[in-house]
């Protein structure tokens, strides 16, 4: 193991993160560049958790019992202790990543020896640790969707992957003057009574990078049409099409359990619409309707 590089959890975090309302310092032994997305989450403040980067030129051996795997990582457990490790390659594994079932720390541990420089940036960083655990521990949970701002709300638009999130998105932007706070990925969490929503600093193919933070308003499941429909889903058919645009690992039974608990927890506090539509305008007239007369957002005034 390099210990020369080694940061101390002593020293200042080289970097800080909030990503879900988590503040993540990287005390890092590489030199790691912020790029413009992941720069928007840059924050100051004491680390929630802290995640120690460390260059080595062989992996430490894995211990433990193989609890589950999702086709990028394998996922051991021994006693309190669990490990995240990339799956091999022809080279090896490019990470290894330590940590306790609390998140009180991190330990991500680099293959330079085998992968040399292929970890030079904060995001690079982010795609190598355990997030959906990480997040899910601390109550967030990521949700495949775009997201607007009306009115100093959010609105969310959730589906499968070419049914028309961003499209919808760049529509109430047009003929709604609404800004385009998350084109694919939407962070939520409860605080303070409400449904918090945040951006994610990978976001997809067309990224739209976020950290701005909005109280959610409603969210709408998309389903193509001839005909634009909204409609209030019932908490069962809502929480089904949520927990399918819900990232998480397939393997973790209570992982998948917070999360319900956490949508059920959602749907008393905020509708959650199909929306039947075209791409055009009559879409986001039909759902505007649908949010003045649920009293999401503010309806037009009528003057005398």
């Amino acid at each position: 193991m390099n210990e020369g590089m080694r940061a101390t959890q002593c020293d200042p975090p080289a970097l800080c993160l909030s990503v879900g309302g988590v503040v993540l310092g990287l005390y890092s032994g590489l030199p790691l560049e912020l790029l413009p997305g992941t720069a928007a989450f840059r924050c100051d403040g004491v680390p929630t958790v802290p995640v120690q980067v460390i260059p080595v030129d062989k992996l430490p051996p894995v211990a433990g019992e193989l609890c589950g795997e999702d086709g990028i990582f394998r996922y051991y457990r021994k006693g309190g202790q669990f490990y995240q490790l990339a799956i091999p390659g022809a080279e090896g594994s490019v990470s290894l990543t330590a940590y306790p079932a609390d998140f009180s720390k991190i330990t991500l541990y680099i293959n330079e020896g085998a992968f040399p420089g292929v970890v030079r940036t904060a995001d690079k960083v982010l795609q190598l640790l355990p997030m959906k655990q990480l997040l899910a521990h601390h109550g967030a949970f990521l949700l495949h969707s775009s997201r607007i701002a009306v009115n100093g709300r959010a609105i969310l638009f959730t589906a499968p992957s070419q049914t028309g999130k961003t499209t919808q998105a760049r529509l109430w932007r047009q003929y709604a003057g609404a800004e385009i706070a998350g084109n694919d990925r939407t962070l939520l969490r409860m605080a303070g009574g409400e449904i918090i929503t945040s951006g994610y600093p990978v976001d997809g193919s067309s990224p739209v990078y976020s950290g701005v933070e909005l109280s959610l308003g409603a969210i709408a499941v998309l389903r193509q049409g001839p005909e634009d429909r909204a409609e209030r889903l019932p908490a069962a058919a809502a929480l089904g099409r949520l927990m399918e645009q819900t990232a998480l690992d397939a393997w973790n039974g209570e992982e998948r359990t917070q999360a319900q608990r956490f949508w059920l927890d959602l749907l008393k506090r905020c509708p959650v619409y199909r929306l039947t539509c075209r791409p055009d305008e009559g879409a986001v007239q039909c759902l505007k309707n649908q949010l003045e007369r649920d009293e999401v957002i503010p309806g037009a005034v009528d003057t005398p």
